[in-house]
């Protein structure tokens, strides 16, 4: 989140041709809301914007929903030139908006390729009992062509240890025309609040609560990833259109998808989604169930109110049993959700209701309150405890999507020099899967402020206290578990980038079970060793006690390459990262890091340990992009 205030704060100073590095690097601090995949998606395919809402708009990085709300009050009356000196727009939001929405009235052909190389220095166990059947080579490669309305997209990508080179593989190719659009392929799809229908990327909290709690879906899009359950292989179709004042948008989606699962006995007991496929055993999952399913939305908008309808049906040709409460059961069944929205004045009141195929009811509520110096939210969430809303995503307190119910409040308070963001979210959760009732409850407070001293020095505090009740599972026992997370960061921009980071964390379980403390502490240099060239070194150093007190950071590497590995008991690591522009249109990026442990031998579990007690990883990317 810190790279997203110096952005703001120093935009005057960057070259425009800068600005698509900085949006890549968003991700580094503030991964959840998904920049890099927002960025490359919009800009191409663009906003209409003269067409959009405040929802949509405001998904674009660093554009908020107050901002987007003047812009569109403004757009009908105002030229372009105009309206950017009247929201006095920074440098870096006119870019954005001039790549992603159709504001210039251009349609522009491009086209991308990517291709990333990444080798484990250190070999797995994996490879050394000889359980991985395919080479070391962990390869990706993407291609992005627009010509005029048409949009082609493909990916392939095999991670080490897998024997094809497209072991996954994503493709679709789509067409716009006018107020239609066809997708055929892989598609994404995303409607309403995501209470019934959202296969992105999954929702965490984050300092940007009212992006990832007002996550408005935009229907089917072409799929740009490889998630396992973010697909869906087939034909979409959407249009939209105006009758008098009411914009009526339909789409209707047909996919015949084969997931990989676990199965026994001709039952699914388990999904399979890590998309690894490199022993026998994790091979035999591959592709082995096939899913049928439909999709029809429709939505009405007139004026400020919005209704809209989802049906999803679907299909298996083996009986589903699985346990967790994440994914369906039986063969078929039958999904319905009913959303709305209404925008009025600076707030927006937006609810969602769905039933799963046993009509376990859940819903959605979410209010929002926004200018450009305060945003303010609240929400209520029940998941029904008997649910089962395969494609859901919502914001939720666990690793992965959970039926519970959740109070959830935000408030961020910002001017030119300062911004204060808490929010706090009381949840309980009735039952952890299908055969455990063990319910669970507590609190999530945050609380961070970033601040600008001067030109070029800026500080973050952040504070997270966690209360939530947990036990243990082969002899149900609960407890009481208080987590404190404080972190103070500060920053310095100038011919030579760096900020210095502290961690702390402080672990208690009730009834003396437990207590344990961690620390982490980094610093980092960001410099242009030359005009085409960006350069960045992280040391950091972690002690904690036990993975109970394990501190996930970010790590961006190259672009378009996201990880989050936990740093626990005690060791150091470094990130070496450059890249460089030539020939106008190519960028090659290079990442190295080195892993040291000082008080264990060993790193990884199960087939992907390494007996070693350090780790080294080397990453080399080149990216090519004409317009």
């Amino acid at each position: 989140m810190i790279f997203k205030l110096l952005i703001l704060l120093f935009a005057f100073s960057l070259y425009s041709k800068d600005y698509e590095q900085f949006i890549f690097e968003l991700n580094q601090e503030d991964p959840d809301n998904n920049y890099v995949e927002i960025f490359e998606y919009y800009r191409e395919y663009p906003i209409n914007i003269y067409k959009t809402n405040s929802i949509e708009l405001s998904r674009l990085p660093n554009i908020s929903f107050a901002l987007a709300d003047e812009i569109l009050i403004k757009i009908n009356n105002n030229t372009w030139n105009e309206l950017k000196s009247l929201n006095k727009l920074s440098e870096l939001e006119i870019f954005i908006i001039e790549n992603c929405t159709n504001v210039l009235g251009k349609n522009i052909n491009s086209y991308n390729f990517r291709s990333r190389f990444i080798n484990n220095l250190e070999d797995k166990k994996g490879f050394v009992n000889d359980n991985f059947k395919g080479n070391k080579i962990d390869l990706y490669n993407r291609v992005g062509i627009k010509y005029q309305d048409f949009n082609f997209n493909l990916i392939l990508n095999k991670d080490e240890g897998e024997i094809s080179y497209a072991d996954d593989y994503s493709i679709n190719l789509s067409y716009n025309y006018k107020n239609n659009k066809i997708i055929v392929g892989d598609i994404r799809a995303h409607t309403g609040y995501g209470l019934l229908l959202n296969s992105g990327f999954p929702i965490r909290k984050s300092s940007n609560p009212s992006d990832v709690l007002l996550s408005f879906g935009n229907g089917f899009t072409p799929s740009r990833n490889l998630l396992s359950f973010g697909n869906f292989r087939g034909v979409a179709y959407e249009n939209d259109f105006l009758i008098n004042k009411f914009r009526i948008k339909s789409r209707i989606l047909f996919s015949n998808t084969n997931r990989s699962s676990t199965i026994n006995d001709n039952i699914v007991t388990s999904f399979y989604t890590t998309n690894l496929f490199r022993t026998e055993n994790e091979i035999v999952k591959k592709n082995n169930l096939n899913e049928n399913i439909i999709i029809a939305n429709s939505e009405v908008n007139y004026n400020n109110l919005l209704f809209g309808f989802n049906y999803l049906n679907y299909n298996y040709n083996k009986i589903l049993e699985t346990q967790s409460q994440n994914y369906y059961t039986g063969n078929n069944g039958n999904n319905y959700s009913f959303y709305s929205r209404y925008l009025l004045n600076n707030s927006s009141f937006n609810y969602e209701m769905t039933a799963d195929n046993n009509n376990n009811i859940s819903h959605l509520l979410i209010y929002n309150y926004f200018d450009r110096n305060i945003d303010f939210g609240f929400s209520y969430k029940y998941l029904h405890p008997n649910s089962r809303l395969q494609y859901n995503n919502l914001l939720t307190n666990y690793s992965t999507n959970s039926n519970e119910e959740s109070y959830f409040s935000y408030l961020t308070i910002k001017n030119n020099n300062f911004k204060n963001t808490l929010f706090i979210d009381f949840y309980n959760r009735p039952k952890i899967d299908l055969f455990l009732d063990l319910p669970q409850s507590g609190i999530d407070i945050f609380n961070e402020i970033t601040f600008k001293l001067n030109n070029n020095i800026n500080f973050l505090n952040r504070i997270r206290l966690r209360n939530y009740k947990d036990f243990t599972k082969t002899n149900p026992n609960y407890f009481d578990v208080n987590r404190l997370d404080l972190r103070n960061e500060i920053s310095y921009n100038g011919k030579i980038d760096f900020r210095i980071r502290l961690d702390l964390v402080n672990n208690e379980f009730s009834e003396d079970r437990y207590k344990g403390f961690g620390y982490l502490i980094f610093g980092e240099i960001n410099n242009r060793l030359f005009k085409s060239n960006q350069t960045s070194f992280r040391f950091t150093y972690y002690d904690t006690d036990s993975f109970n007190e394990a501190i996930w950071h970010y790590e961006y590497l190259v672009r378009g390459y996201l990880t989050a590995p936990p740093l626990y008991n005690q060791g150091y690591k470094i990130i070496f990262k450059s890249s460089i522009e030539f020939l106008k249109n190519y960028l090659l990026s290079f990442a190295f890091t080195y892993d040291k442990a000082l008080d264990f031998d060993k790193f990884g579990s199960g087939l992907d340990e390494i007996n070693s007690n350090q780790r080294t990883r080397l990453y080399l990317q080149l990216d090519y992009n004409l317009k």
